[in-house]
């Protein structure tokens, strides 16, 4: 049993390693520490139950890794579509003409541009509509035209 255990342990090590060393956000990697990890990591060699909760855990993981990898095929799928990809920051919605109203393809110097807003950019958005700021009331008022 305390090599199944090790081994267990040991597979959580690595994949927390080579996941912070893949994506900036922790929550993937964090994941692998739930509370099944716990009682893994304190359970005694001659537990009674050892074996089916590592199996639980490691059924738990499987199912969450792979979706998270069908999360990314996604995102790779959106990545592959033909344009320029453009990311705007805050500034471009807050300080400049409204976005909807810029050349993009004459500015991207191409036929086809895709903006890309990151959650940053969004976060920052809502806290600026939020607050009291000048800014803040402009972005709110800076919504594209309606689809005629």
């Amino acid at each position: 049993m305390s090599r199944k255990i090790n081994g267990y342990l040991d597979w959580t090590q690595d994949a927390k390693t080579r996941m912070r060393g893949l994506f900036t956000d922790t929550d993937l990697s964090d994941g692998i520490f739930a509370e099944r990890y716990w009682h893994i990591a304190g359970l005694h060699v001659a537990s009674a139950y050892g074996t089916r909760i590592i199996n639980q855990e490691v059924d738990h993981q499987d199912a969450r890794l792979a979706s998270a990898i069908e999360t990314l095929r996604q995102w790779q799928e959106l990545g592959e579509r033909p344009g320029a990809l453009l990311t705007l920051d805050t500034n471009a919605f807050l300080q400049f003409r409204p976005y909807y109203e810029l050349p993009w393809t004459v500015l991207a110097g191409t036929d086809r541009v895709r903006l890309v807003l990151t959650m940053p950019v969004l976060d920052e958005i809502e806290a600026k509509k939020q607050g009291t700021e000048p800014a803040a009331e402009e972005a709110g008022s800076q919504d594209p035209p309606a689809p005629g």
